[in-house]
């Protein structure tokens, strides 16, 4: 009964957000893509319906339809949601160096600016460039989301550059926010290992 594609894709994003159990909002996003394959909004939310439940081969290819549209004759997107969510999908392949394109993609969109250097930072400390990681983990605290998650990368990043008292006062800071973080307490106590390791025996 629903005529038009963006009223079709407003209800599928309409029952995803009142929770109701009893509707399946998929089936309206297949209906958009049963109309126009290569619609973008759709293709992007079951993507991410398909992220979210671990079914990371499907999501790939649904968030890749999205861009072949948004990126057509060289167009950049207005947004990075589908940049964001694919660099996810495809990471969690262990696609690592698409994923990392993707990323770096989203970070040039503010909304996805800081959750966006985050992962790169991560997948750069996979690739043990230490250097890339700090920065790339500095730009993402930039963005005003002041996380612990961010900062114990940053703690961890720090000790393994041998920044160990920039690396203590990071994993401090992280624990000052949340006293039972365990991660932080974790790079504490490698930060004061790592250093006393460090000191000229006597």
């Amino acid at each position: 009964d629903i005529q038009s594609i963006e009223e079709l894709y407003l209800t599928g994003l309409r029952i995803e957000q009142i929770h109701n159990p009893s509707v399946d909002p998929a089936k309206y996003y297949q209906e958009v893509l049963a109309r126009d394959p290569g619609e973008t909004r759709a293709n992007t939310a079951l993507g991410l319906i398909r992220l979210k439940n671990g079914d990371y081969e499907a999501a790939e290819r649904y968030f890749q339809t999205a861009l072949e549209r948004l990126t057509a004759d060289y167009t950049r997107p207005v947004n990075a949601d589908a940049n964001y969510y694919l660099g996810l999908a495809l990471r969690a392949q262990g696609k690592f160096e698409p994923a990392y394109d993707q990323f770096y993609r989203a970070s040039w969109d503010n909304a996805w600016h800081a959750a966006a250097n985050y992962q790169l930072a991560e997948l750069s400390c996979r690739k043990k460039d230490y250097e890339a990681a700090l920065e790339q983990v500095n730009e993402a605290l930039s963005a005003g989301t002041q996380t612990n998650k961010a900062r114990n990368l940053k703690a961890a990043v720090l000790r393994k550059l041998g920044y160990f008292h920039d690396a203590l006062a990071t994993a401090t800071l992280a624990l000052r926010t949340d006293p039972l973080d365990f991660l932080a307490m974790n790079e504490l106590h490698l930060a004061h290992a790592a250093r006393r390791e460090e000191l000229p025996a006597k």
